[in-house]
């Protein structure tokens, strides 16, 4: 009877907890991060009689939270790289939607630049054309201006979004750092009993951090969790965390670098080391798709002003003035490292169609100079000495270095950054359009204006190679030899050069600096002045000559036009964001299988729950049912005595 009473008491008190348990799965079946838990139960050791062992009951042994770590790993894991590829998809998706922008985007105010040459080029004496093509001219400007500013306040919102995440970070380490401690005091105070809630909670945490940058964990032997982000910076360690915050790029001011100090520690740098979550979607999108877009779109600022700038210098303008910079051509940035003993001296580009869109790294060892670019970490070959006279020179730079410089100086070389920034317009007047050519060669005259050649020789395609040379410091005459087949030339400047009618017509030509071709066959005596074109306003070679720089490969190695080198960019965008878009979606795909198989284990479902209520309701009330029987047997030998 006794048996009977204890049996009855022990499976009462154990289904009490069981449905007990039941009902918090249910209470909690849309908390997130709460992980099923299980009442485990046990037989009551035995008790021997001579008829051998008795049993005594049962009893709770523990209430054990159901739990993989191997699929929570996965899940935590998998949540870093979709939120890393989600964040980089979207910032990319914005860069790629403004390039590519039919209306904001360059390739229209590029072909109507061009498109108002052409009229400048049809009518050059028209004031009115002019302007219009000077108003053009400023609407290609503004529209760099435009998409630089676009780009670097979408820095702005890195530099601010990263900000934010770190001190998000910080609160996450601090939260779980607490629950560490809750967690190692509850299991000192339970013997070890693991306080299941409190460990959900610290999970969720971990989860939520996941979002954020990329998570890796391992247990301690007390029941704390040590937390590390990126490739292995602790973040939390044991009862401890660390803060992390951003500061300024040491060498590049307008990047943001996160930063990490434990235990009151100096903050270090980590930005390198960080990766996954919405942080690593910000620094690689910084990376792999906003640096190289501002990069690259500086390169076709800095080849426009300076190819197109070359040529006008070549031409004459409205008043019979030399050309000059038709716009202000942007410069390199140069930005020292702190505690540079030396100094770079200046940095410009001597060749548009070898440069890059990559920064560079100068830095001296103490006996040699070595140029990095940082796009593919290679070490470029630098020609010269770095000195004014030779300059150092690599992938269209020209680098002279001041003295004093000392081992570990360092410099970031930035030649395209800020390019489509600093274009502006250098001609604000229409007659300063340099629209003719400053020379042309015609055939020699008597005093009355009649040709006194009596050949079919002709002189065309006259064309400046080099302004230094202009204007003409007096008239070249070109006088041609049929029997040695050579035109002599003097005046201005002397010298000769063959010429036979039968296999050089057509042929170019140089000569003082001008470049020119020879058809025809002229007869001995022949004559042919070089003269500045101080009357030629009606002249529109120049503006034909700048016309025709729209589709001359001048940019990318000699190998893309302005608009190709601007598609180029647009391209590589749109690639690695459809890049991305595809990534994302098949890890968003890995992230819901994981998801899934973690809440199939971990996950309160329900209908399992209802059952098991159902079971739990009727063992316990059988388990009523048995202390009833024991009470009759009870009473009924009270009875039996009384």
């Amino acid at each position: 009877m006794g048996d009977i009473l204890g049996n009855g008491v022990s499976a009462l008190l154990a289904f009490q907890r069981s449905l007990a348990t039941v009902s918090h799965n249910i209470s909690n079946v849309n908390t997130p991060g709460y992980t099923r838990q299980r009442t485990d139960l046990s037989t009551l050791p035995p008790q021997f009689t001579g008829a051998g062992y008795i049993g005594t009951g049962v009893q709770v042994t523990g209430i054990e939270r159901v739990y993989d770590s191997f699929l929570n790993r996965q899940v935590t894991t998998n949540t870093a790289a979709e939120s890393q590829l989600s964040q980089f998809h979207q910032l990319a998706s914005q860069v790629d939607n403004l390039l590519g922008s039919q209306g904001a985007g360059l390739n229209a105010s590029l072909q109507s630049f061009f498109s108002a040459l052409q009229d400048v080029a049809n009518t050059p004496t028209s004031t009115a054309v002019r302007q219009t093509f000077l108003s053009s001219a400023q609407s290609l400007v503004q529209t760099f201006h435009t998409l630089s500013g676009q780009l670097n306040s979408l820095n702005d919102n890195v530099n601010q979004s990263l900000t934010n995440n770190a001190a998000d970070i910080t609160s996450l380490a601090q939260g779980i750092a607490k629950l560490n401690r809750e967690i190692v005091n509850a299991q000192g105070a339970g013997s070890g009993i693991t306080p299941n809630d409190l460990l959900d909670q610290r999970g969720a945490l971990v989860n939520k951090l996941a979002k954020l940058v990329g998570v890796t964990t391992i247990q301690e032997g007390n029941g704390a969790l040590d937390v590390y982000i990126g490739s292995g910076q602790a973040l939390v360690v044991g009862l401890k965390s660390a803060t992390v915050a951003t500061a300024n790029n040491t060498t590049d001011p307008s990047h943001k670098d996160l930063t990490l100090s434990f235990g009151g520690g100096a903050p270090v740098a980590i930005t390198a080391q960080i990766s996954g979550g919405t942080v690593g979607g910000m620094l690689q999108f910084r990376k792999d798709v906003l640096d190289p877009a501002l990069n690259g779109l500086g390169r076709l600022a800095v080849g426009l002003a300076q190819t197109f700038n070359a040529q006008h210098r070549l031409g004459m303008d409205l008043k019979g003035r030399m050309g000059g910079d038709f716009f202000v051509a942007p410069q390199p940035q140069v930005l020292p490292a702190p505690g540079n003993a030396g100094s770079v001296t200046s940095v410009t580009v001597s060749d548009p169609a070898q440069l890059t869109t990559s920064d560079y790294r100068l830095s001296y060892n103490g006996s040699a100079w070595t140029l990095t670019r940082l796009s593919d970490g290679q070490n470029v070959a630098l020609s010269g000495s770095g000195t004014a006279a030779s300059p150092f020179t690599a992938d269209g730079l020209s680098i002279v270095v001041g003295p004093g410089a000392a081992a570990g100086d360092q410099y970031l070389i930035q030649p395209t950054r800020t390019g489509a920034a600093q274009i502006g317009l250098a001609v604000t007047e229409p007659d300063r359009i340099a629209a003719a050519a400053p020379v042309r060669i015609d055939p020699a005259v008597d005093s009355t204006g009649t040709t006194t050649n009596t050949g079919t020789g002709a002189f065309g395609a006259v064309t400046a190679t080099a302004a230094a040379a202009l204007p003409l410091s007096g008239d070249i005459t070109f006088t041609y030899d049929a029997a040695t087949k050579t035109f002599s030339y003097s005046g201005g400047a002397s010298g000769s050069f063959a010429y036979d009618p039968s296999t050089d017509s057509g042929k170019t030509f140089s000569a003082a600096g001008i470049q020119f071709t020879v058809t025809g066959t002229p007869a001995t005596g022949d004559q042919f002045i070089m003269s500045n074109n101080t009357a030629g306003i009606g002249d529109n070679r120049n503006a034909v000559l700048l016309g025709q720089l729209q589709s001359k490969p001048l940019l990318v190695g000699g190998t893309a036009s302005y608009s190709d080198t601007y598609g180029q960019l647009v391209a590589d965008v749109g690639s690695k964001t459809q890049q991305a878009d595809v990534a994302q979606q098949a890890q968003a795909a890995l992230l819901q299988q994981a998801q899934q198989a973690q809440s199939a284990v971990s996950g309160v479902n329900l209908d399992e729950e209802a059952a098991k209520m159902i079971q739990f309701q009727q063992a316990y009330q059988a388990a009523a049912r048995v202390i009833t029987v024991s009470d009759t047997i009870f009473q009924t030998l009270l009875n039996a005595v009384r």
